[in-house]
């Protein structure tokens, strides 16, 4: 038998804050403790709407008022506005959810290089011929915490 690991190593569950049982796994934390629409939304931050604007990729959650939404604040070029404007704080992600797994920066990270994978490979189907980079680190621009951000490079 041949085992094909998933993104998420398995053993990251013992992590997990809530304590549930690591021999269940991931289908059945999830059968067990998140709802349909909590679900359906995960799969929606995995794999979001971008916006384009003259050549431009932003996350659209992000540019939401169109052109006149994007900020020039950290400067003016390609890489700057998309650096800038695709900026997600991770910190304050779960503002209204945090829990106790919110103050795990071990967990932290793994959601980021989650987030990465997943839009990494959605940028790619959208955007074959194009190629973007990550950035995955602490305090970006002014926020405070663990941020994400991507751009064209």
């Amino acid at each position: 038998m041949k085992i094909l690991k998933g993104l998420v190593d398995a053993s990251l569950l013992n992590k997990f804050p809530s304590g549930f049982p690591q021999e269940s796994g991931y289908l059945n934390y999830v059968a067990n403790c998140v709802g349909l629409e909590g679900i359906l939304a995960c799969a929606a931050v995995f794999s979001p709407e971008f916006v384009e604007c003259d050549g431009m990729v932003f996350l659209s959650e992000n540019v939401k008022g169109g052109l006149a939404q994007i900020s020039s604040r950290y400067g003016s070029t390609k890489e700057q506005l998309e650096k800038f404007n695709n900026l997600t704080c991770l910190s304050d992600f779960f503002l209204l959810a945090e829990d106790e797994a919110c103050e795990d920066e071990y967990l932290m990270d793994e959601f980021g290089k989650v987030l990465i994978y997943y839009w990494r490979m959605r940028l790619a189907m959208k955007y074959p011929d194009r190629k973007f980079k990550f950035i995955l680190e602490d305090d970006l621009f002014d926020e405070d915490g663990l941020c994400l951000t991507f751009f064209e490079g």
